[in-house]
């Protein structure tokens, strides 16, 4: 296990995200959302100091499926970045019944089965995003994620490689899990997936093609100081 997934782990993700500039699942955009302001992955979402689990406020719930299935969403990433993943699930789970077009909460829904060893529904879950929202880089980076799981390579660097045309197609996406925000650049973006594209490539012998990636996050993340 590498330093930076050792760090991924713990109890202070902010050390992870700053070395290599994993978003994931990364850690949520959606190319249809005026300002691609869209629910981020728990790795970019603060805890609360005190630690309680998060509460969805009374005001904030507004009339309309839509509405109501964003602050489930919210409060799923609330509870994933507390580490509560049955909690996170039982909110995504509420956010697409209200809206099951909701391609966020299924993707965020995968990323929580990952982090289970569920690869089989999280797979499901990321199938639907893509189904959802083929243009989404994020969707595919989950999907590759649950393949390099199950040690499919070749279909995750498929969908890494899908993930970095699309990505190369932004500036930069903002990210929110309803109480707050970050921004992440297209090199951000793209160096996260280089990287994780280079774990595929190396896990399936492509050394040669796993040391072009990894350079290639390198160059990208060294571009955004």
């Amino acid at each position: 296990m590498t330093k930076a997934n050792e760090e991924m782990k713990s109890e202070n993700p902010d050390s992870a995200i700053v070395k290599f500039k994993i978003i994931k699942d990364l850690n949520s955009r959606d190319p249809h959302i005026e300002e691609h302001i869209v629910e981020c992955d728990s790795l970019i979402v603060q805890k609360n100091i005190d630690n309680k689990p998060p509460e969805i406020p009374t005001q904030t719930i507004i009339k309309g499926n839509l509405q109501e299935a964003k602050a489930y969403n919210n409060k799923g990433l609330r509870y994933s970045a507390m580490g509560d993943n049955d909690k996170a699930i039982e909110a995504y789970n509420k956010a697409i019944d209200l809206n099951p077009k909701y391609q966020q909460a299924y993707r965020n829904r995968a990323i929580q089965y990952i982090r289970k060893g569920n690869d089989y529904a999280a797979l499901k879950d990321a199938n639907e995003a893509i189904r959802l929202a083929p243009n989404d880089g994020d969707n595919y980076c989950t999907r590759g994620d649950v393949y390099n799981m199950q040690k499919i390579y070749e279909a995750a660097i498929k969908d890494f490689t899908k993930a970095i045309e699309l990505y190369d197609k932004v500036n930069s996406v903002i990210y929110s899990d309803g109480k707050s925000t970050i921004t992440h650049s297209k090199n951000t973006l793209k160096a996260s997936t280089y990287y994780r594209r280079g774990l595929a490539h190396s896990m399936a012998g492509k050394k040669d093609a796993a040391e072009y990636d990894f350079n290639q996050a390198n160059l990208l993340d060294s571009a955004n100081y």
